[in-house]
C-alpha cells in the first residue's frame, strides 16, 4: 500500500507535469495525461462531457489567442491518487481583442483563477504499488475534468 509520501510525490509530479504544459501551451503533453475515455467539463463556457478526441481543438482556442501563460499561484488540496481539487492563478497575454469574450484588448494582460476538479484511474497492471519512476506516474491518466475559470481582471501589460 503507497505511503501518504509517496501519494503526495505522485500528486506533485503529475501537478508539475501538467503546470509545465499549460505554460509552454503543450497540448500533446496535456492529451497525454487524459484516458481513451476522459470527459472534461467547463460549465462556465458551456462545455459538457468534451471526449478527449475534441480536446486538442478546445485548448487550441485559448492558446492560439493568448500568449506568455504562466501560472502565478497553484495549490491542489484533497490530493488522492484518484481525486484533486487544483487551484490556480495564471496571467496571459492577449493577442486578439476579447479572446475569452470579458473585453481584453490586444496586448493587455489577462489574470484569471481556476479551479480544476480531477478524476485520475490507474492504467497499469494490477494496483499502484507507490513506484515513482516516471514509467508508472504515466500510467495515472485523467477520466475526468471539471473545470471553473473566471476571469478578474485585464490591464495594459
Amino acid at each position: 500500500m503507497p505511503t501518504t509520501e509517496q501519494i503526495t510525490k505522485l500528486v506533485e509530479a503529475r501537478t508539475q507535469s501538467l503546470k509545465k504544459a499549460l505554460e509552454d501551451q503543450d497540448i500533446d503533453t496535456i492529451l497525454s495525461w487524459h484516458a481513451e475515455e476522459s470527459k472534461f467539463f467547463d460549465p462556465l463556457r458551456g462545455v459538457d462531457g468534451l471526449p478527449r478526441s475534441q480536446l486538442r481543438d478546445f485548448y487550441a482556442v485559448p492558446f492560439n489567442n493568448m500568449q506568455s501563460s504562466k501560472i502565478v499561484s497553484s495549490k491542489v488540496t484533497a490530493p488522492t491518487p484518484y481525486f484533486d481539487a487544483w487551484e490556480i492563478v495564471g496571467e496571459s497575454v492577449a493577442m486578439v481583442d476579447d479572446p475569452l469574450g470579458e473585453g481584453t484588448k490586444v496586448g493587455h494582460k489577462l489574470v484569471a483563477n481556476l479551479v480544476s476538479l480531477i478524476w485520475w484511474e490507474w492504467k497499469g497492471e494490477g494496483e499502484w504499488n507507490g513506484d515513482l519512476s516516471e514509467e508508472s506516474i504515466r500510467k495515472w491518466k485523467i477520466v475526468g475534468q471539471h473545470d471553473y475559470c473566471v476571469p478578474q481582471r485585464a490591464s495594459e501589460t
